[in-house]
């Protein structure tokens, strides 16, 4: 009897001891599930935190906070292995670089940037230099060279993989053709079309509507900019949940321009932070007004706003520019000449040789 309860006793224990060790290990994996998931929290808040610093900089006020967020981010990701992320926060600092006329700075990052897609073989990404290069070129007038780079970055894009960055650049080929004196034609109607059959949700949707509308102010076409907005109001009605704020500041200014309400129209567009944009649209709104004197007096301003920030580079530096990503491929093709010359030299020698020990031995068989 003693030896039966010895043995329950035993077993007993032996359960007990195991479901303990189980209890254990249960409550030390709860635990570093826990661990894991306030860490994998603590990353998401932090990278949103990241991102969200640089975007609330990007408008301009603190430029030194703007780049000190921008090297925290790029800091943050470079260990997540998130090439997207990583790609879209070189794209932006170097066109805020450009908006702000920094063109030195935004070409040497650009050279940075194409350094690196090559270097990790980032085909996914290459059309971001393109892209660039048109932004540039497109804040320098010369639209041109803005569209020919523009249309190659559009060409190197696999929609499938970057619908936004398609987007993006058809919005910004439009953007380049607002107004009517650089861009005679309507060509600015096509691009923004593209961007508006492209867009996938309300936000791009009304933004690719309201730069249309842009085009249409730029261009003194009253019929297509009211149909622009009617389009812009219906989904805005359609989704009253939706943030729309994209070119939105100038929708209002081109309404309050049409509906002569021309103080208001000022008063917005005095509040466009690029002095050479602004001057363009009160150019626009003083001819819808009819006040020549104004217009005249505008124009005059805007082409020493051109000039000035035009100076911020030099003409030389723009040119060696434009050649920049030329020179390296010129360089290796000079040296592949030199290479083939020195090949075809050795050769010349070498068969000369040849044919001289051949016809020597020829007539050496004759003797």
């Amino acid at each position: 009897m003693a030896t039966r309860l010895t043995e329950i006793i035993l077993i007993f224990a032996s359960r007990n001891y195991n479901y303990m060790i189980y209890m254990k290990a249960s409550l030390i994996l709860s635990f570093l599930l826990v661990c894991f998931n306030i860490a994998l929290a603590k990353g998401v808040d932090e990278e949103a935190h990241l991102e969200q610093v640089v975007s609330i900089y990007y408008d301009g006020t603190n430029e030194s906070e703007f780049y000190k967020a921008v090297d925290n981010y790029r800091n943050f990701l470079k260990g997540k292995n998130n090439e997207q992320k990583y790609y879209q926060l070189w794209e932006k600092e170097i066109n805020y670089d450009i908006q702000h006329n920094h063109f030195r700075n935004a070409l040497q990052k650009m050279e940075q940037l194409k350094n690196e897609l090559k270097e990790a073989k980032a085909e996914d990404f290459y059309y971001m230099v393109d892209y660039l290069m048109g932004v540039f070129y497109g804040m320098r007038e010369d639209n041109v060279l803005a569209k020919q780079h523009l249309q190659q970055a559009a060409e190197l894009v696999d929609p499938n993989k970057a619908h936004d960055a398609l987007l993006r650049i058809y919005q910004t080929l439009a953007n380049i053709c607002i107004f009517k004196n650089l861009e005679k034609g309507l060509e600015g109607y096509v691009w923004a079309d593209k961007a508006i059959d492209m867009a996938k949700d309300p936000e791009d949707l009304c933004g690719s509507l309201a730069l249309k509308a842009m085009v249409a102010f730029g261009h003194n076409d009253k019929s297509t900019f009211y149909k622009c907005v009617g389009e812009i109001e219906k989904i805005k009605k359609e989704h009253p949940n939706w943030e729309f704020k994209m070119y939105q500041k100038y929708v209002e200014m081109g309404r309050a321009t049409y509906d002569g309400n021309f103080d208001k129209a000022i008063v917005t567009c005095d509040s466009i932070r690029d002095e050479v944009g602004r001057l363009y649209f009160l150019a626009t709104i003083y001819e819808i007004k009819g006040d020549l004197q104004k217009e005249r007096d505008t124009l005059f301003e805007l082409l020493r706003a051109k000039d000035q920030r035009n100076n911020e580079i030099s003409t030389l530096t723009v040119n060696d520019i434009n050649l920049d990503f030329l020179i390296e491929q010129e360089r290796l093709n000079v040296h592949k000449i030199q290479m083939y010359a020195c090949v075809a030299i050795v050769a010349i020698i070498a068969i000369t040789f040849l044919l001289f020990f051949i016809i020597r031995a020829r007539l050496r068989r004759k003797k």
